[in-house]
Protein backbone atom coordinates (compact mmCIF):
# COMPACT_ATOMS: atom_id res chain seq x y z
CA UNK A 1 0.00 0.00 0.00
CA UNK A 2 2.60 2.11 1.01
CA UNK A 3 4.81 1.85 -2.08
CA UNK A 4 1.58 2.43 -4.40
CA UNK A 5 1.01 6.21 -2.14
CA UNK A 6 4.47 6.79 -3.32
CA UNK A 7 3.72 6.55 -6.78
CA UNK A 8 0.11 8.07 -6.77
CA UNK A 9 2.20 10.62 -4.52
CA UNK A 10 4.43 11.51 -7.61
CA UNK A 11 2.06 11.57 -10.29
CA UNK A 12 -1.09 13.74 -8.50
CA UNK A 13 1.94 16.25 -7.38
CA UNK A 14 4.29 17.04 -10.63
CA UNK A 15 2.41 14.43 -13.13
CA UNK A 16 4.34 11.93 -14.92
CA UNK A 17 7.59 14.32 -15.51
CA UNK A 18 11.00 12.92 -14.73
CA UNK A 19 9.29 9.42 -13.91
CA UNK A 20 10.56 6.17 -15.13
CA UNK A 21 9.88 2.66 -14.93
CA UNK A 22 12.65 0.16 -14.14
CA UNK A 23 12.62 -3.61 -14.63
CA UNK A 24 15.10 -6.77 -15.08
CA UNK A 25 18.82 -5.80 -14.73
CA UNK A 26 18.11 -2.79 -13.20
CA UNK A 27 20.11 -0.97 -16.28
CA UNK A 28 17.43 0.17 -18.48
CA UNK A 29 14.80 2.27 -17.76
CA UNK A 30 11.80 4.35 -19.82
CA UNK A 31 9.39 7.08 -18.97
CA UNK A 32 6.04 6.27 -17.39
CA UNK A 33 3.35 7.38 -19.44
CA UNK A 34 -0.50 6.71 -19.23
CA UNK A 35 -0.35 3.78 -20.92
CA UNK A 36 1.78 2.20 -17.67
CA UNK A 37 -1.20 2.58 -15.16
CA UNK A 38 -2.75 -0.81 -16.72
CA UNK A 39 0.78 -2.16 -15.29
CA UNK A 40 1.53 -0.50 -12.07
CA UNK A 41 -1.11 -0.08 -10.00
CA UNK A 42 -1.74 3.12 -8.06
CA UNK A 43 -4.98 1.83 -6.43
CA UNK A 44 -3.58 1.86 -2.67
CA UNK A 45 -6.21 0.22 -0.46
CA UNK A 46 -5.86 -2.92 -3.00
CA UNK A 47 -1.93 -3.23 -1.67
CA UNK A 48 -0.96 -4.94 1.30
CA UNK A 49 -0.23 -3.12 4.63
CA UNK A 50 2.50 -4.90 7.09
CA UNK A 51 0.27 -3.00 9.70
CA UNK A 52 -3.27 -2.82 7.96
CA UNK A 53 -4.53 0.16 10.27
CA UNK A 54 -2.37 1.93 8.19
CA UNK A 55 -5.35 2.30 5.75
CA UNK A 56 -6.88 4.58 7.76
CA UNK A 57 -3.69 6.53 8.23
CA UNK A 58 -4.08 7.58 4.40
CA UNK A 59 -7.17 9.03 4.25
CA UNK A 60 -6.49 12.72 4.83
CA UNK A 61 -3.21 12.17 2.47
CA UNK A 62 -4.98 10.53 -0.57
CA UNK A 63 -7.76 12.90 -0.41
CA UNK A 64 -4.94 15.93 -0.43
CA UNK A 65 -3.48 14.25 -3.23
CA UNK A 66 -7.02 14.00 -5.10
CA UNK A 67 -7.41 17.85 -4.02
CA UNK A 68 -4.09 18.54 -6.03
CA UNK A 69 -5.25 16.74 -9.42
CA UNK A 70 -9.04 18.87 -8.83
CA UNK A 71 -6.73 22.07 -8.74
CA UNK A 72 -4.84 20.87 -11.67
CA UNK A 73 -7.43 20.11 -13.46
CA UNK A 74 -6.65 21.86 -16.47
CA UNK A 75 -3.56 20.40 -16.85
CA UNK A 76 -3.29 17.84 -19.41
CA UNK A 77 -1.60 14.90 -17.24
CA UNK A 78 -3.88 15.74 -14.70
CA UNK A 79 -6.96 15.43 -16.30
CA UNK A 80 -5.90 11.98 -17.54
CA UNK A 81 -5.33 11.26 -13.68
CA UNK A 82 -8.45 12.59 -12.69
CA UNK A 83 -10.37 10.20 -16.00
CA UNK A 84 -8.05 7.20 -14.51
CA UNK A 85 -9.74 7.79 -10.78
CA UNK A 86 -13.18 8.35 -12.22
CA UNK A 87 -13.02 4.96 -14.11
CA UNK A 88 -12.27 3.12 -10.39
CA UNK A 89 -13.31 6.00 -7.82
CA UNK A 90 -14.78 3.22 -5.26
CA UNK A 91 -10.92 1.50 -6.33
CA UNK A 92 -8.93 4.24 -5.14
CA UNK A 93 -11.87 5.49 -2.28
CA UNK A 94 -13.30 2.73 -0.75
CA UNK A 95 -15.73 3.91 2.25
CA UNK A 96 -14.44 0.91 4.64
CA UNK A 97 -11.69 -1.98 4.95
CA UNK A 98 -12.34 -5.02 7.15
CA UNK A 99 -9.49 -4.75 9.58
CA UNK A 100 -8.35 -7.98 11.20
CA UNK A 101 -8.31 -8.75 15.27
CA UNK A 102 -5.91 -10.07 17.13
CA UNK A 103 -8.39 -13.25 17.63
CA UNK A 104 -8.86 -13.48 13.86
CA UNK A 105 -12.43 -11.70 13.61
CA UNK A 106 -12.79 -8.75 11.49
CA UNK A 107 -14.32 -5.75 12.07
CA UNK A 108 -15.81 -3.31 9.54
CA UNK A 109 -13.90 0.45 9.65
CA UNK A 110 -14.92 3.69 7.84
CA UNK A 111 -12.48 4.73 5.26
CA UNK A 112 -13.93 7.44 2.74
CA UNK A 113 -17.30 7.59 3.11
CA UNK A 114 -18.87 10.99 1.92
CA UNK A 115 -15.10 12.57 2.14
CA UNK A 116 -14.41 12.35 -1.67
CA UNK A 117 -17.74 14.90 -2.95
CA UNK A 118 -17.31 16.71 0.14
CA UNK A 119 -13.69 17.20 -1.34
CA UNK A 120 -14.84 17.99 -4.59
CA UNK A 121 -16.97 20.60 -3.69
CA UNK A 122 -14.61 22.42 -1.82
CA UNK A 123 -11.86 22.30 -4.50
CA UNK A 124 -15.41 23.86 -6.85
CA UNK A 125 -15.97 25.88 -4.42
CA UNK A 126 -12.13 27.52 -4.08
CA UNK A 127 -11.51 27.94 -7.36
CA UNK A 128 -15.28 29.73 -7.65
CA UNK A 129 -14.25 31.91 -5.14
CA UNK A 130 -10.35 32.23 -6.71
CA UNK A 131 -11.85 33.26 -9.85
CA UNK A 132 -14.02 35.57 -8.73
CA UNK A 133 -11.34 37.02 -6.53
CA UNK A 134 -9.04 37.64 -9.88
CA UNK A 135 -12.08 38.97 -11.92
CA UNK A 136 -12.32 42.83 -10.05
CA UNK A 137 -9.00 43.49 -9.75
CA UNK A 138 -8.46 42.91 -13.99
CA UNK A 139 -11.41 45.08 -13.82
CA UNK A 140 -9.94 47.78 -11.67
CA UNK A 141 -6.97 48.09 -13.34
CA UNK A 142 -8.53 48.28 -16.63
CA UNK A 143 -10.39 51.24 -15.31
CA UNK A 144 -7.17 52.70 -14.37
CA UNK A 145 -5.43 53.08 -17.44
Amino acid sequence: GWCRTEILAKVCSTGLDDMYLCAGDGLHHKPFTKDDFDHISMHVYEGDFTVQSDCEKLVLPILGLYSLILKKRDSQQMHEMKKYIDESKKRFFPDTYDLKNEDGTFVRRNLFSNLVPMMEEYVETLLATEASAVTPVAEASDCAS
